[in-house]
């Protein structure tokens, strides 16, 4: 699941970049998240939904590779659970069930077959929450 809770003042209003998180298309499928679209909206993260073994192999690598090259803090609800993204509208805060990597490149390794998050399967939903704030500017 992915939450959002957003500032009661117009977006014109705040400093926040309306653009800043990119919630990915078709649980990150190699049809979502395109190279134009991902250009012209230039997120500074990625959020993919989509289960840890999902049949379809989603995330698709090439939706992380894409991340990666653009430098996004990514997010999977496969590894990460639940993710609550908030702002106050100057910055925003991501807040996974499980603090794992956000490399994109990292979670473009992971696979229900791979080991090297200590598990066949992720644990998500038992960890503490950590946000992280960032400051947006626009």
């Amino acid at each position: 699941m992915v939450g959002w809770e957003c500032p009661t003042k117009p977006r014109e209003a705040s400093g926040l970049d309306p653009e800043a998180v990119h919630h990915a298309g078709h649980h990150g499928s190699s049809t979502s998240s395109t190279e134009p679209f991902m250009q012209a909206v230039d997120p500074e993260f990625g959020i993919i939904s989509s289960a840890f073994d999902s049949q379809f192999g989603h995330p698709h690598d090439v939706v992380l590779d894409r991340f990666d090259e653009m430098g996004l803090t990514t997010y999977w609800t496969g590894v990460h659970g639940d993710i609550l993204v908030t702002t106050d509208g100057e910055t925003i805060d991501v807040s996974p069930a499980a603090e794992e990597s956000t490399d994109p490149a990292v979670l473009s390794g992971l696979r229900p077959d791979d080991t090297a998050m200590g598990s066949a399967t992720p644990q998500v939903g038992a960890a503490t929450l950590t946000p992280v704030s960032t400051p947006v500017t626009g």
